[in-house]
Formats: structure tokens, sequence, C-alpha cells
């Protein structure tokens, strides 16, 4: 047990699962964003520049970032693959 998980207390369980809810709503957000401004480009440009993948880049990484911060409260309950 770790010095972060032996401080979690049984009233704190709910609002962590919601917490984890929240981050994959949050992250599949994003992925469905990043996919459609992938899509968006590619259809209506001839040329695809870096420039042009910024924003769903952007996307990407917060929905990366979302399944992490998601996994690691996974962990402090003691569910999933983290644990």
């Amino acid at each position: 047990m770790s010095i972060l998980t032996s401080s979690i207390t049984p009233g704190m369980v709910p609002g962590i699962r919601k917490a984890i809810e929240v981050c994959e709503e949050f992250g599949r957000e994003n992925r469905r964003i990043s996919h459609d401004e992938i899509c968006v480009a590619c259809q209506t440009k001839e040329t695809v520049t870096v420039a042009d993948m910024d924003q769903s880049v952007i996307h990407t990484a917060k929905c990366h970032a979302a399944f992490q911060i998601a996994s690691l409260l996974r962990a402090l309950v003691g569910e999933g693959d983290a644990a």
C-alpha cells in the first residue's frame, strides 16, 4: 500500500469513480474532435501541412492526458489494470 492509497478513505471512492468517468468522457470527446478535424483537413485540402494538424494534435494530447489521469485515479481506488 502506497502513501497515496493509504490516505484514501471509503467516502472518497464515489467521488474518485465519478472523476474517472468525467476523465474518460473528456478523453473520448477529444478523440472524436481530433478525428473529425483530421478528416475535414484531409477532405478539404489538396496538401495537408503540419499547421493544418495543430488543433487535432492538441485534442489528441488532451485525450491521452485524460485517459492517463483516469488510469492513475483507478490505481488510487484499486481498480483496473493500473491497480
